[in-house]
């Protein structure tokens, strides 16, 4: 198989891995979990599948695309498997909350559903830009609005803010351990580089003013 082949098919593998790993794990789960702790973990674990599944469309959509994958500079991949790898094994492995386990689960729920709600807001707002690659096309533009009136990558913010919901549901120090040396670099790192491709739009530069990347008055 062609080596541009294989780039343009391995996310959709990973996301259907994810699918499929993220819902026979929460079922061997959850079924041990009961109360409160059962119907917040099942809630969050269905919807963080249902938003695998959502995401799946667009990953099809790249995997037949002829356009090139270069500029990704294999940080689709990389930040794919760091991903994986944090929802997965906050599922996989024993949780262990290190204190009041009802207040970790209210707060990740609440944390998860603020950071989905982010990322689909943003999602929307780009409309037929929205892709899991580092492109340019001919009707691109600058976004103003929306999520984006205050950040320059709300879609990634909802990403990582939606898995440490996840993690805190689930909490584990291996999951958290992921977000904090995988995860979130790797999202930093694919930042840099979808800035870098940016640039080459009209108002970008000016665009970036006044905005954080991530973060409001941290980065």
């Amino acid at each position: 198989m062609p080596a541009m082949t294989v780039r343009r098919v391995l996310p959709l593998a990973l996301n259907i891995s994810l699918v499929l790993g993220m819902t026979a794990l929460a079922w061997m789960k959850l079924t041990h979990w009961r109360g409160f702790s059962r119907a917040a973990g099942t809630l969050v674990a269905l919807a963080y599948v249902t938003w695998a599944l959502w995401e799946m469309r667009v990953s099809i959509r790249d995997s037949r695309s002829r356009s090139s994958a270069r500029t990704d500079k294999w940080t689709l991949e990389g930040y794919a498997v760091a991903q994986g790898a944090t929802a997965l094994s906050a599922m996989a492995i024993h949780s262990r909350w290190p204190a009041f386990p009802g207040a970790f689960m209210l707060t990740g729920a609440v944390l998860f559903g603020a950071g989905l709600t982010l990322r689909l807001m943003a999602v929307r707002k780009l409309g037929v830009l929205y892709s899991h690659r580092v492109r340019i096309t001919s009707e691109h533009r600058i976004v103003r609005t929306g999520p984006y009136a205050w950040l320059r990558h709300p879609a990634y913010a909802g990403m990582l803010l939606a898995h440490l919901g996840l993690v805190l549901v689930f909490f584990n120090w291996v999951s958290m351990a992921f977000i904090c040396v995988a995860l979130a670099p790797m999202l930093v790192l694919r930042i840099l580089v979808e800035e870098r491709t940016l640039e080459s739009l009209p108002g970008y530069s000016e665009f970036c003013q006044g905005r954080a990347r991530l973060i409001p008055l941290v980065w």
